[in-house]
């Protein structure tokens, strides 16, 4: 939804918080944050798996528009415009070369282990994949272009200049055959989870109007989480261990809390003593705590921050919205104390 956009660790925390899990340029993700796994549902003999959508061909664009209405057809002037616009993007760090060529498509980039939900969206145009915010220097990951198989991929990712290049290279788009489809749903109200995403296993997958969602994955003994964004937070299910077999749709319904995910409402850094208030964001819970820059957080409900790393603070002071956190604020050599009410930041 990995995640998902790794960087450095003072940087990372300085884009994540507000708090919770930062969403990059698409789904995002993310770590799931100390959750453990529960047993994957069964799939119950009457149910009946989401519809596997067409896959992509890649056919001459007289025929893309003989299928499809007129206003729903880039024309190639609106294709080079977008080619443009993507190569002028400083965040795109790395180019790949797809075989076939498709016209347009959308894909999905899981970074690293397909198990650390960190990954982003990529556009396809003209036969190239456009990966975005990337390390520098070499990285490997998954791709997986909608309609086709997850590909195993390596990159070389230049900042400041032509983004890098991928191998193999071409990337050869295969068909699918492993996937995880179910419902996600509130768990409050078992309300479809519109417009909430599914990621894992090397595969994004959204949640439509009825709350289905449909993947395809890498084989494997794999983990699955659901998210749903709350403004600049991330509410997230439980994460789910699934073993995708080729050729056999696994069944995985979720469920995300029905609360919004809420935070304090400021950029941070870690530093050796705790963490560093970088910036306060207006409307947030510590700016009407009085919170400001240069506040060094060291307590969060009484347990020292010297002792946490990135992940658990953000864990401990998120929450659901209208509760409260109590922080221990150092600045200037003085200490004192303040109770945050945990408010979305949109």
């Amino acid at each position: 939804m990995r995640r998902r956009l790794a960087v450095g660790a003072a940087v990372l925390a300085a884009l994540v918080l507000v708090l919770s899990l930062a969403l990059r340029e698409s789904p995002p993700s993310r770590s799931g944050v100390g959750l453990p796994p529960s047993t994957p549902p069964e799939p119950t003999p009457e149910r009946t798996p989401a519809s596997r959508p067409p896959a992509v061909e890649p056919a001459p664009r007289d025929q893309a528009a003989a299928e499809a209405p007129a206003d729903e057809v880039p024309s190639d002037e609106e294709l080079r415009a977008l080619v443009l616009e993507l190569e002028g993007d400083e965040r795109m760090h790395a180019v790949c070369n797809l075989e076939p060529p498709l016209t347009l498509a959308t894909a999905y980039l899981g970074v690293g282990d397909p198990g650390e939900f960190d990954g982003r969206r990529v556009t396809v145009v003209y036969g190239r994949a456009y990966l975005p915010i990337l390390d520098e220097g070499r990285g490997a990951g998954v791709l997986t272009v909608e309609g086709f198989a997850p590909q195993r991929i390596e990159w070389t990712a230049v900042h400041d200049g032509e983004p890098g290049g991928c191998e193999p290279d071409p990337v050869e788009l295969e068909p699918g055959g492993t996937v995880i489809t179910g419902t996600v749903t509130h768990e409050s109200t078992g309300d479809p989870a519109v417009g909430a995403w599914v990621e894992g296993c090397g595969g994004l997958g959204n949640a439509d109007d009825e709350g289905g969602y449909y993947m395809e994955v890498l084989p494997g003994t794999c983990t699955v989480m659901a998210m749903r964004q709350d403004g600049q937070l991330r509410t997230l299910s439980e994460p789910v261990e699934v073993v995708a077999e080729p050729g056999q749709d696994q069944v995985v319904d979720l469920e995300i809390p029905g609360f919004r995910r809420a935070g304090l409402g400021v950029r941070i850094r870690q530093v050796e003593e705790g963490f560093l208030v970088e910036e306060v964001l207006e409307g947030g819970g510590a700016e009407l705590a009085g919170l400001a820059m240069d506040d060094l957080v060291i307590q969060v409900d009484g347990v020292p921050t010297i002792e946490m790393d990135l992940a658990e603070f953000v864990e401990r002071v998120g929450g659901i919205e209208g509760t409260e956190v109590s922080l221990v604020l150092q600045t200037g050599g003085q200490q004192r104390e303040v109770v945050v009410e945990r408010l979305p930041v949109d």
